[in-house]
């Protein structure tokens, strides 16, 4: 009789199951590693933190899913993100550095359930101005030559860059002039950029190749972190096409 009082079960004043309690501290089916993260730090060529706005998109859009500002020494993360690829880009805060996300982006990045993607160094490139002067000795994108008669299309002249993004980034104008004006604006160094011609009613040449019409085509250029970049020069004449 004592032996077997000796066995009941202590008294239990919460009525709680210790089946209960395990159950609670085991998440339940699904929910664990469910998501992924990404974490990484802006910084320039040389290592050194760049502020920026850095945008999360998924491989295809146009549109972030997530913007975050880096920290003080350039760091970001992404977190909850769903298994997939996505890309990473960055929008400078300070001047001197060229928008990623206009340029080249970080990616594809692949997030897995329950990982962290670590992008250490997202570097964003140091920008260059590139100066392109228009001689126009014949006066052809002149004020007096736009007035055209009805139904036709003034002589004009666009100017463009092309993103690694395939993205087309008119050159404003910076300066005019009775004989000319010259455009200018801020791409990566020390590598091919994309220059694009499009024109009406004119031809457009360069000194080296004055019987080549650039007119319609692409224009390889580069601007230098290392020495003077002089303008590229162009000219142009009415009467093209």
């Amino acid at each position: 009789m004592d032996s077997h009082r000796s066995r009941r079960r202590a008294p239990n004043p919460l009525g709680i199951r210790c089946g209960a309690i395990l159950m609670a501290l085991v998440p339940a089916v699904g929910q664990v590693n469910s998501t992924g993260a990404i974490i990484g730090r802006v910084a320039n060529i040389k290592g050194v933190p760049v502020p920026s706005t850095i945008h999360l998109r998924t491989m295809g859009s146009a549109k972030a899913i997530a913007t975050v500002k880096s920290g003080g020494n350039g760091s970001f993360s992404f977190s909850g993100l769903s298994a997939g690829f996505y890309q990473v880009c960055a929008t400078p805060s300070i001047p001197g550095y060229v928008d990623s996300c206009l340029w080249r982006s970080g990616g594809p990045v692949r997030v897995t359930p329950g990982k962290t993607v670590n992008m250490h160094n997202f570097v964003v490139e140091t920008a260059g101005t590139l100066n392109v002067q228009i001689n126009d000795p014949s006066g052809a994108l002149s004020p007096a030559s736009s007035k055209t008669a009805p139904g036709t299309v003034a002589p004009h002249l666009i100017i463009g860059v092309v993103t690694d993004r395939k993205l087309f980034l008119s050159v404003p104008i910076a300066k005019s002039s009775s004989t000319g004006r010259t455009h200018a604006i801020a791409v990566p160094v020390d590598r091919n950029v994309a220059l694009r011609l499009a024109g009406n009613g004119i031809t457009v040449a360069t000194a080296a190749a004055p019987n080549t019409n650039l007119n319609g085509k692409d224009l390889q250029v580069k601007v230098s972190s290392t020495q003077t970049n002089a303008p590229v020069v162009l000219t142009v004449q009415g009467g093209g096409k």
